[in-house]
């Protein structure tokens, strides 16, 4: 997911996230806006949606937007800690986060 193909997962690459999940352009995306994304009648991927977006929605508002930025790309760079997110700090992070989460869909009795 760098969009913007510099190498590193970044600010830049986070608020393009937002943009494309932002159906109404008011740059917050709302848990309706996130789940749009998802195939929401396939039960695993709801699982996957809820628990990404209250993953994103760091102040937990009920909104994934430019103040939820921060805490979630530290989260991310979380191996060096350079204020970058490289291409393995990004899949590790990644790798945890769909790890909880087929932990939490499996606890839910899903296939």
């Amino acid at each position: 997911m760098d969009y913007n193909k510099n190498g590193e997962f970044d600010r830049s690459d986070l608020q393009t996230l937002i943009h494309d999940y932002d159906i109404n352009g008011d740059n917050e995306v709302t848990r309706d806006e996130f789940e749009y994304k998802f195939d929401m009648a396939e039960p695993t991927l709801a699982i996957v949606a809820k628990g990404l977006f209250a993953e994103y929605d760091d102040n937990q508002d009920g909104f994934i937007d430019t103040k939820d930025l921060d805490g979630v790309h530290d989260r991310m760079d979380h191996m060096i800690k350079d204020g970058k997110v490289d291409h393995a700090e990004f899949v590790a992070y990644q790798v945890q986060l769909l790890t909880v989460l087929y932990a939490l869909q499996a606890q839910a009795g899903q296939p």
